[in-house]
């Protein structure tokens, strides 16, 4: 399916709820509008701005959007929705992460919000791992790959990208609990 309309149309169970992890209080509602457990929360959270890639010319009000979108929102999503998935058989919590956030695969530079973001939900992701260990729930950061559905030069389109992410998530489970792998399962430093 290649719409959440879609989708709900084909299984008439799934409820669509749309949020903002950066508006609390929404977030709380829609987990408050939940009455059974939640098998795998994914936390699609992802924001980046083409800043100026060179040194100095950082816009700071940027840069805190992307930190309250990127790590913040996540952070309280997880809080939020960690007793649901408790409940559940799977109890998974998946972050769509990025390769970015990875300190020491930076060769680049620039990007200082975006890297900055993913690589404190990363920091975010590990610290959670090992805090709902003993809950039973298994906490990973995934990144999608270089994905685009109009990029020719992009390895992946979208389908392709979930195709592989959602083997992954289907196979990963609490024994490695705090994981960063790529789209195809393999580990990525952190």
């Amino acid at each position: 399916m290649d719409s959440l309309a879609g989708l709900c149309a084909e299984y008439p169970a799934i409820a669509a709820l749309e949020m903002d992890v950066t508006d609390f209080a929404r977030v709380e509602e829609v987990a408050a509008q939940i009455d059974e457990p939640l098998d795998l929360v994914i936390s699609n959270a992802g924001y980046y701005v083409d800043l100026l890639k060179r040194f100095g010319g950082t816009d700071y009000d940027a840069f805190r959007r992307m930190v309250e979108i990127n790590t913040v929102g996540p952070l309280h999503l997880a809080e939020t929705f960690a007793p649901l998935v408790e409940r559940s058989l799977w109890k998974k919590m998946v972050f769509i992460s990025a390769r970015q956030g990875s300190i020491s695969l930076n060769v680049t530079g620039g990007a200082y919000g975006y890297r900055a973001s993913k690589a404190a939900l990363n920091a975010c992701i590990k610290s959670m791992s090992i805090d709902l260990l003993h809950r039973g729930i298994a906490v990973l950061a995934l990144h999608p790959g270089y994905v685009s559905d109009t990029d020719e030069l992009a390895p992946l389109t979208g389908a392709e990208s979930v195709r592989h992410m959602r083997s992954v998530i289907r196979r990963y489970n609490l024994h490695e609990t705090g994981s960063f792998l790529m789209f195809n399962d393999n580990p990525l430093p952190w």
